[in-house]
């Protein structure tokens, strides 16, 4: 159980609850998943790939 200032303990929902719309809360939220997580390569390399994100061969003309 956290005490104190919610401002001291929880500085990333304190700044998010200043945010005017849902939307711009969304569109930080992704932006932030996207930086930390799938931007990173120990992360990413171990995506399972499959029928959600399918891989096309390159083929050459």
């Amino acid at each position: 159980m956290k005490t104190g200032p919610f401002a001291e303990h929880s500085n990333q929902l304190w700044n998010i609850s200043a945010v005017p719309s849902w939307s711009k809360v969304n569109q930080g939220l992704i932006r932030m998943y996207k930086a930390e997580c799938l931007e990173k390569f120990p992360v990413i390399q171990h995506f399972k790939f499959g029928s959600l994100l399918p891989i096309q061969p390159v083929t050459s003309s």
